[in-house]
């Protein structure tokens, strides 16, 4: 009894103090077991959208600086002093928009649809450094700046060498006027070869070549579907499968997706070529420097747009050509599926005029097993009769089931329903 009430008084202090307890605060162990806590790792993604990683390339007397910085698309439009609403229709974060490019006070804004970049005098802005097609672009950028300085030193050791023939090869070199790169396949402008020009090269050849390996592979895929239809076209019912359909849908919108792309790209270079002010303005280098005066003309820039407008009138051709095949392989998918509707319904018709025929006879042969008086059991010939009448009409029935077509004719030509 002794023991019984200390236990009950140590359980009674214990109580107490777990009832003052609960009044200030809850227990986390307490509460974990009926309260379940959200973990806001797993709700939202560890990614920050408010922050945005972008590579900077700057050049700065015949050098060339490349850094990687996270920004606050907050700050982004004050750092780069341009409006937000432009910075949104070229962010990588928003899928919605086409590629566009924008020409503004002392910047040019491209959006490719592999590539987003703010192209300045002499700096360069990509969005997702990490992309290997825009670490590709940074590569070639450093690439042709360096050579472009090689030349530059080589030019003077040859000014000093020959002073007497620097007239001519200067005359030579505006004659020369379209350089092909062989080996980056960009094409290069002697006389005026800036810095903008050389990104705003270099980011368009890649966009494009992207894009003609995207219809390659489309151009591949549907080459394997059309193979797989002539081998089930060898079947007597050929059943195209949901997968084979599927599989065309999807193709079919990914080339829809791309043609509105190099549609939109065509359309924005179009657009630029005809307005001659977005031409002035798209000098940097003569703004900076307030030479925009001394600018007669913009043929190189002329020929530089107008090429990447061929690329994609070319690549637009081959998006009409593969469209062209997906048509034409939907005309042979509607014409099989009929083939086989057809084929099924004349089975059925078939079917249904075998079970009439002899449903007939089978009326014919129950009359006989009936309890009624039809005053021909008593006949001798009774039974060979209606074995040649039930047997003859079973050899039509079989004939006009072979040879249903002229039996649907009789039909048509009757207006039997």
């Amino acid at each position: 009894m002794i023991e019984w009430r200390y236990m009950k008084k140590y359980k009674n202090k214990i109580i107490h103090s777990i009832y003052l307890t609960s009044k200030t605060y809850i227990p986390v162990r307490f509460s974990s077991k009926y309260i379940n806590v959200k973990n806001e790792n797993k709700i939202y993604s560890k990614k920050n959208f408010n922050n945005i990683l972008m590579q900077n390339i700057k050049i700065t007397d015949e050098k060339i600086i490349c850094e990687k910085v996270y920004f606050s698309k907050y700050n982004l439009p004050y750092v780069l002093k341009i409006p937000f609403s432009d910075l949104r229709l070229i962010d990588t974060y928003n899928n919605n928009h086409n590629p566009t490019i924008l020409v503004r006070k002392n910047v040019i804004l491209l959006r490719t649809g592999f590539i987003s970049c703010i192209i300045r005098f002499n700096e360069l802005w990509l969005f997702d450094p990490n992309n290997p097609l825009v670490i590709k672009a940074i590569n070639l950028i450093k690439e042709n700046f360096k050579k472009k300085c090689n030349l530059k030193i080589e030019e003077c050791t040859d000014d000093v060498k020959n002073d007497d023939n620097s007239e001519d090869k200067r005359n030579d070199e505006k004659e020369d006027i379209n350089d092909l790169n062989v080996k980056n396949n960009f094409y290069r402008y002697n006389t005026n070869n800036f810095f903008e020009f050389l990104c705003l090269d270099i980011c368009m050849q890649l966009s494009l070549k992207e894009y003609e390996n995207d219809i390659d592979q489309i151009n591949g895929k549907i080459r394997e579907k059309i193979q797989l239809q002539r081998r089930e076209e060898n079947n007597e019912i050929n059943m195209l499968t949901n997968k084979l359909l599927r599989d065309m849908m999807k193709i079919k919108n990914n080339l829809q997706k791309l043609s509105n792309l190099l549609n939109a790209l065509r359309s924005n270079i179009e657009k630029i070529l005809k307005d001659d002010n977005d031409m002035k303005n798209m000098y940097l280098t003569f703004l900076h420097n307030n030479y925009i005066n001394q600018l007669k003309d913009h043929s190189d820039l002329e020929i530089l747009l107008e090429t990447h407008l061929q690329l994609t009138d070319e690549l637009y051709g081959e998006l009409e050509n593969i469209e062209e095949k997906i048509t034409h392989y939907e005309e042979l998918m509607r014409l099989n599926l009929d083939y086989n509707r057809n084929k099924f319904i004349l089975l059925n018709a078939k079917i249904s005029f075998s079970t009439l025929f002899c449903s007939i006879c089978s009326v014919i042969t129950s009359l006989f097993g009936m309890n009624l008086k039809n005053f021909i059991e008593n006949n001798d010939y009774a039974f060979f009769i209606v074995s040649i009448f039930i047997s003859g009409w079973s050899i039509i029935g079989i004939y006009f089931t072979k040879n249903i077509n002229m039996l649907l004719k009789f039909f048509d030509k009757y207006k039997i329903k």
